[in-house]
């Protein structure tokens, strides 16, 4: 039984590492999606059997959806990975230090990815303005999370704005506060630079190429236009 819970804050690879991660598991697997965070039912079978019901986050059904789960946890012995993003506004909502200690007496080994500060702002702001959050290759081929119409390109310069940037900095330094505050004391750190040889040195059964790829084949300093502006605004050493 492998049971693989990734704590994740914003832009860090946690979407990517699951999809690795599920498509490793044996045939009678499921993914749970963002258990605590999106305000939908998710989940998915190895059978390629996909479940999504949009719902209010505190709605009846969303309880309901969560007991269910809770018991594929608790009374099964199924091969399961999820993401849990701690999040401030739910954490007077939710007691993530008693889930996660649940998830532990029931075989769960817990996954955090370091991604540095500086980059994943850069991807938010860049997912904000343009409103493409992902890529993936689907049996229909290759898709677009988001705006389907936005690509930059060499060709098709984004300017970002300084005050967005700043913005998506203090959210993710938020989120990042609220996830050390629960994160349990034996998560494993995977570095995004190094993702594949790390989940392979700590045991973490993956596949080298998942269904995610990067949203923007270009680097940022080529898709950027005012790339120097945004790298100056402070002094990423400083960040970690």
């Amino acid at each position: 039984m492998n049971r693989w819970c990734i704590i994740g804050s914003l832009r860090s690879g946690s979407t990517s590492l699951q999809h690795k991660i599920f498509l490793k598991l044996p045939k009678v697997a499921v993914t749970l999606g963002e258990y605590t965070h999106l305000q939908q039912q998710v989940y998915q079978d190895s059978s390629g059997t996909f479940f999504q019901k949009q719902n209010n986050f505190y709605s009846d059904e969303r309880i309901k959806f969560r007991h269910t789960m809770q018991q594929l946890i608790e009374t099964t012995d199924t091969s399961l990975v999820m993401k849990v993003f701690p999040q401030p506004w739910v954490l007077p909502n939710f007691d993530y230090i008693n889930f996660f200690k649940i998830l532990k007496d029931n075989n769960f080994k817990f996954i955090c990815i370091h991604r540095d500060l500086f980059s994943r702002a850069i991807s938010l702001a860049m997912a904000q303005t343009t409103e493409l959050w992902h890529r993936q290759y689907t049996a229909r081929g290759l898709e677009n999370l988001g705006n389907d119409i936005i690509q930059a390109s060499v060709n098709n310069k984004i300017k970002l704005d300084p005050e967005t940037f700043n913005k998506c900095v203090d959210i993710i330094i938020k989120h990042d506060t609220a996830l050390h505050n629960v994160m349990p004391d034996d998560t494993i750190i995977i570095n995004y630079q190094t993702i594949n040889i790390d989940c392979e040195n700590a045991g973490i059964p993956i596949v080298t190429n998942g269904p995610h790829i990067k949203t923007y084949n270009d680097s940022y300093t080529d898709i950027i236009e005012n790339y120097n502006e945004i790298e100056n605004i402070k002094d990423w050493t400083t960040y970690g």
